[in-house]
């Protein structure tokens, strides 16, 4: 890509932050313009994404080919799990513990902080 033929781009665009509530979430400093919601992005790629969320943010964000390691990474992961659940290795509920204890964590983590929201200084 030239100097030339570069766009700036929002990885959030204006309209996905204007209509939506979670888009809005991102944007740093509710700044729109924040040079961290802009980047490079040749025309193409620009008018590609147009006003486009989801894998186009996290790509904005990270760069392309730390998004395509954690793509592999998951799908690696996702073959994993079924070889061994195909080859017994995993039984069936074994994630029932695991699952109550993470509930149990966020679960004492939300408390925590909305007893933080409330706290008064003195």
């Amino acid at each position: 890509m030239t100097r030339n033929s570069m766009q700036v781009d929002h990885i959030i665009s204006i309209n996905l932050a204007n209509e939506h509530r979670a888009y809005r979430i991102l944007v740093p400093n509710d700044d729109i313009n924040n040079i961290r919601n802009l980047t490079a992005s040749c025309p193409e790629c620009n008018n590609r994404k147009s006003d486009s969320g989801g894998g186009w943010i996290f790509l904005g964000r990270f760069g392309k080919y730390i998004f395509i390691l954690i793509w592999a990474i998951l799908l690696l992961a996702c073959l994993a799990f079924v070889l061994c659940c195909m080859s017994g290795t995993l039984k069936r509920g074994f994630l029932i513990p695991y699952v109550a204890d993470i509930a149990n964590v966020l679960l004492h983590w939300f408390a925590d902080t909305i007893a933080q929201m409330f706290r008064v200084n003195t």
